[in-house]
């Protein structure tokens, strides 16, 4: 069987289900669970529900209210998820806010933020003064950062754990656990770092 793909434009609704490619530039509220080979957001969209899909690419604003499991999820606009992010790919320079765990094999965020737990074999954030709309917020923060090798920019956070770790300037870390080497610029703070 086929599935089929869905553009959905203006304001509309949609069951869930499986898809093949779901294409947003409207007002999209995705009513359950869905599952596609794409989902691409360049409106604004809300999802009651899990998220299975390929690849995930976000240029306008999405809510999540479960999971989103993908190959690939690249964000330039806004992705909020209350559940957990689990991907092989996650990539962008747009607002990333989870209340749960992200979990990626190759992470690299140059946005704002806030998530609970990140964690990959590679962690690559940098996240600097913003403008515009943006501008209320101050930093990627999140509570633990976990990583073979972590290099940060800009970032606040409780706890950074990883192999190689690089923290660089502007970021404010309470406590840093590595395994092989730190580096860390003169200008960030780290309260507590220690070789595990």
């Amino acid at each position: 069987m086929t599935e089929r793909n869905v553009r959905l434009s203006g304001v509309s609704q949609l069951a869930g289900g499986d898809y093949g490619e779901v294409v947003v530039e409207g007002v999209a509220h995705i009513r359950d669970d869905i599952r596609c080979e794409r989902l691409e957001v360049s409106g604004k969209c809300r999802v009651r529900g899990r998220v299975h899909a390929r690849i995930v690419t976000i240029e306008g604003k999405c809510d999540v209210e479960g999971d989103i499991e993908a190959t690939e999820i690249r964000i330039s606009g806004w992705l909020g998820v209350v559940g957990n992010v689990s991907a092989e790919r996650l990539e962008g320079s747009g607002l990333l806010r989870v209340r749960g765990l992200v979990n990626a094999e190759d992470v690299r965020l140059w946005g704002a933020g806030r998530v609970s737990e990140i964690g990959g074999s590679r962690v690559v954030i940098e996240s600097h003064h913003h403008s515009g709309w943006l501008r209320w917020l101050r930093a990627f923060e999140a509570e633990v950062i976990e990583g073979d090798e972590v290099r940060l920019t800009g970032v606040s956070a409780g706890l950074v754990r990883g192999g190689t770790v690089y923290i660089g300037k502007g970021c404010r870390i309470d406590r840093v656990q590595y395994r092989q080497s730190l580096h860390r610029s003169d200008d960030a703070v780290v309260k507590h770092a220690e070789q595990a």
